[in-house]
Order: C-alpha cells, then sequence, then structure tokens
C-alpha cells in the first residue's frame, strides 16, 4: 500500500473528512486529496502536520506486512520507504514502533534538501552522519556534521536539517517516543 492510500485508510477509520484533515493541519483539500490519491508527494511538515491531525505516528504510514511486523528482522528489501517533496528519501529500520517506542530511520538527503521548517515534537532524536555533510539548526544554534558526527537534541527544540553537501548526504535518526 503506497502512502497517500495508508493515509487515507486511518483518516476513514478515525471517521475524519478531508475537510476536518484540512482545518487541522491548515492544507488544502485539494492537497491532501492529492496526497491521498499518490498524485503528490507531501513535504515533511505536512506529513507531520497530518500526522498529528490524525493522532498517528508517521511509521505507521510506512507500509509494512504483518509477518514482517512479528520478525526481530527487517531486511533490507522490505524496509518501508516515504520520499518527500523536499529531497529526503527515508527507510524505516525499525519494526513495532508503537510498541517499541524506538524508531529508527535511514536518511537520504538530495543536494540542498531540508526538513524545510524550523519544527517541533516531544522526545528526543539522535543521528549519526553516514555521508556528505549535514546542517542541524536547533533554535539560534546551528551544528555542521561531517561523516561520523552524531548529535543528541531535544525535539520539543525548533529544528531542521539541512544537506550543505555537493551530492548525496545519508544519516540514520533514532527517535523516541517515535514521532515520524
Amino acid at each position: 500500500m503506497e502512502l497517500g492510500t495508508t493515509i487515507r485508510k486511518i483518516r476513514k477509520k478515525k471517521l475524519l473528512t478531508l475537510k476536518d484533515v484540512a482545518h487541522m493541519t491548515n492544507l488544502t483539500e485539494s492537497l491532501l486529496s492529492q496526497i491521498e490519491n499518490n498524485k503528490a508527494q507531501p513535504s515533511i511538515s505536512s506529513l507531520m502536520a497530518i500526522s498529528k491531525a490524525l493522532n498517528t505516528p508517521i511509521a505507521y504510514f510506512f507500509e509494512q506486512d504483518d509477518d514482517q511486523v512479528h520478525s526481530p528482522v527487517m531486511r533490507s528489501s522490505e524496509r518501508p520507504v516515504v520520499h518527500t517533496k523536499s529531497g529526503i528519501t527515508y527507510y524505516l529500520l525499525s519494526h513495532n514502533v508503537g510498541e517499541t517506542q524506538i524508531e529508527m530511520l535511514y536518511a537520504e538527503y538530495e543536494k540542498d534538501a531540508s526538513t524545510e521548517v524550523l519544527h517541533t515534537h516531544t522526545g528526543y532524536e539522535c543521528g549519526i552522519v553516514l555521508e556528505g555533510k549535514l546542517e542541524v539548526r536547533l533554535d539560534e544554534d546551528r551544528y555542521i556534521l561531517n561523516p561520523g558526527d552524531s548529535i543528541t537534541i531535544p525535539s520539543s527544540h525548533p529544528h531542521d536539517i539541512i544537506n550543505i553537501y555537493d551530492g548525496l548526504s545519508i544519516a540514520i535518526w533514532v527517535n523516541n517516543p517515535p514521532t515520524f
């Protein structure tokens, strides 16, 4: 099942209309419809707003079948994936995020890709850059992360992530509680 199809399924299960979700997210009904029909990829901020409106961690939007969820192993060929319009591709690396309260993501950032806006959510996140170079903005501070560098931040502080490398940057992020 694709991202938009999963979002629509969750919205309908919660008995919410597109108009309801549009009101809660400040997104247009038209954009939400395009996302749900897999005709548009949401931005990170849109995905976070939809997640909050549906009271559902973004990790639940990733496709997983029941056999995968019960195995402690996630094969690379089975990883759920979300592509954002802002140039970031996220691969879920952990099963049972609702149960374990740990969400691990492999993230690929295209040149100049970013999470777009300073955003906040509950908990903490820790990231490590594997390739490239990322800038993490936290409140008024900016941190440059090179391969091997890691950062732990309180997610309740305004933050965003930008690929400042002249190519693909790759990082692993761990969130607690799951927010993506």
